[in-house]
């Protein structure tokens, strides 16, 4: 499969990364599909570091389309509810009143959860190359652009809150 080979620091642009870690044969799909077994994705998941930045990032980048070719299964149990009650903690603390910008929120949950415990945000807009096609929102002020980041970067305004709960 074609890929697109990372030499520099996402952050600092200097050719500064460091072999981490390789997981080889690695699901490209994160998700359920309808398909046979065989059919499945894989490929070897590679981490440097910037020795710059501090920053790990993968090194082996799928294209978009392949990575993000439908809805994805959403986080379920113990683990994940915890981490979105957490992080939608720490998101009140310095969001109250602001407006909230989500890079990959797919079915609202962390919106969601945030809004039961605080109506206060003036906006939260989620960007999310493929929503949930089930997600029912409860709150008339949560918006889903269906998009990636890089394509949507005309949605901030003066001060967001920018929040993405997995890597970066």
């Amino acid at each position: 499969m074609n890929y697109i080979k990372r030499n520099k620091c996402v952050i600092t642009g200097k050719q500064d990364l460091e072999f981490l870690y390789k997981m080889p044969d690695f699901p490209v799909f994160i998700g359920c599909t309808e398909q046979e077994q065989v059919k499945d994705l894989f490929f070897d998941m590679e981490w440097s570091i910037s020795k710059s930045s501090g920053i790990i990032q993968l090194t082996k980048l799928l294209p978009l389309d392949v990575v993000y070719s439908g809805f994805h299964s959403e986080a379920i149990g113990g683990v994940w509810k915890r981490h979105r009650e957490q992080f939608s903690n720490f998101i009140l603390e310095c969001a109250t009143g602001r407006s909230i910008v989500e890079m990959g929120g797919s079915n609202g949950t962390l919106a969601e959860v945030c809004f039961e415990k605080d109506n206060n945000i003036n906006s939260w807009k989620i960007v999310e190359p493929n929503p949930d096609p089930n997600y029912q929102q409860t709150n008339q002020k949560i918006k889903i652009i269906e998009s990636f980041i890089e394509d949507a970067v005309t949605i901030f305004d003066d001060s967001p809150v920018f929040v993405h709960s997995h890597v970066l």
